[in-house]
Formats: structure tokens, sequence, C-alpha cells
């Protein structure tokens, strides 16, 4: 199904996001209508459209998140980062096209509730923390937090970070998304830190660890050794293969 792309509004959507209060009754199950209406006229058309891709919402498969990144990536990848990076699109898309995954995904009784971020409901005071999380973006951390934790734009960035070619194996690096994307968002900005990175863990994984990719203490001793490099050497001169053996060599005196 062919989907639009809009941006929301700049004033409407600061108001969602310190004001959730307001709109939150747009996202119960039974306000299709309403819904659609309300960002069909608060959302600006850039002219692009996408096909919507199929999602896998299985609690069981922990491979659904990765599966999900690269179907995203692949029916969004003409995106510039300065779109990507906008979250009033993202914000635009969870409320229209992603809006049926997005309650599959927490479970449609949680989304009727307002349990928007499966631990907690939210009141006036936290509404705008909680539920943006899942439909639109954080209020109090800057725009690489909101784009690591927002349920949709995540998917994407991992894609894009972990993309090589056709070739999207790396995805396996950062699962589970959701706390290792937060870690990863510094990142975002600088492709070859960040391919440099996954490359050099996910050798560390396959060759090191058994082919064990779930260790959160290895991925984060990765992180802590590619921010010492980063901020000491001069990566624009670094080929991105000798800035990878580099990070995996740390990797191994850290943990071998």
């Amino acid at each position: 199904m062919t989907s639009k792309i809009k941006v929301l509004k700049e004033d409407i959507y600061e108001d969602m996001k310190h004001n959730f209060s307001k709109y939150d009754h747009l996202y119960k199950l039974n306000n299709k209508d309403d819904r659609l209406e309300f960002f069909e006229e608060n959302s600006i058309d850039i002219g692009l459209d996408f096909e919507m891709p199929e999602l896998v919402v299985d609690n069981e498969n922990p491979d659904a998140d990765i599966i999900n990144a690269e179907r995203i990536y692949k029916s969004l990848c003409f995106l510039t980062h300065t779109q990507a990076s906008d979250m009033r699109i993202w914000t635009y898309l969870c409320g229209t096209a992603f809006y049926e995954y997005i309650c599959n995904y927490l479970g449609q009784e949680n989304v009727e509730s307002g349990k928007y971020n499966k631990n907690k409901i939210p009141d006036d005071e936290v509404s705008a923390n909680t539920a943006n999380t899942a439909f639109l973006t954080s209020t109090k951390h800057n725009v690489y937090r909101s784009l690591a934790t927002n349920f949709v734009a995540r998917l994407w960035w991992a894609a894009n970070m972990c993309k090589n070619g056709n070739d999207f194996s790396l995805l396996k690096v950062i699962n589970p998304l959701p706390g290792k994307m937060v870690l990863t968002r510094k990142f975002f900005s600088n492709d070859k830190v960040a391919k440099a990175t996954l490359k050099a863990l996910y050798k560390f994984y396959s060759v090191d660890n058994n082919n064990d990719f779930s260790s959160r203490p290895i991925y984060n001793i990765a992180l802590k050794e590619a921010n010492i490099i980063s901020s000491s050497q001069a990566l624009d001169v670094i080929p991105e293969n000798l800035l990878e053996n580099v990070i995996y060599t740390r990797m191994k005196k850290q943990i071998v």
C-alpha cells in the first residue's frame, strides 16, 4: 500500500510534545477518522510516497526488530539524513501509516489504556514523556536520543548504520535495539565510526565470542574504545578498515 510522507507543522508538533494530554484521545483505537483528519489538516505535503512494508509483530521472535529495521529502511531508503532526523516526519508517520504497527507492538489494550511504554500508565504530568516514546519524541533529551527511542525512527537509523550495500547482517550486533540504539546514538552523525565499530563488534562476537551476539558489556567496551579513538584521532584521514582494526585490537586487550 502506498502511503504519504508529510511533515507535521512545527507549532502543532511542539504543543504535542509538551501537552500530549490534549491529543492522546486521537490515539485511541476507535478514533481513526479523527486522528487521520488531524494529521491531514496539520501537516505539510513534501511530495514523497513510500510502499508500506509488511512488518513482523511477534514478542516470541527475537529477530523481529532487525527484520523490521531492514524492511522499513528499504521502503524509506530515499530519506536524507536531514529528513530522517526530523521528528516531525516520524510523528506524522507514527500517527498514520505506522499507527497499527505500534499498537500491535505495544498491545492494543495498552494503547487504549494509555500504557504507552509497556510499564507505566501516564497521568497528565508524565504523559508527554511516556507516550512520546511510542508515537512522538522525548521532551527531555536531544534529537539523537529521540531518534534512538522512537519506535519507528530507531529502526530506520539502525538499518542505516548497519547497511553494507544490500547486506544488513550487522543488525545482529545491535539486537535488541531499544537499549543498544540509545547507547549508539552519538554515532548517528558519523557513518565511518559507526560502521567501523559495528564491524569490529561483529568480528569479535563471531570469532572470539562463539557467535554469541548478546553480550551488553562487550558492546559497551567497543563504544568506549570508539569514543576514545574518535576524540583523539583525525578520523577524516583514517580509512574505515584501519579504524575497525584499531577498535577490534583495543577491544581484545580489554576483554581477553
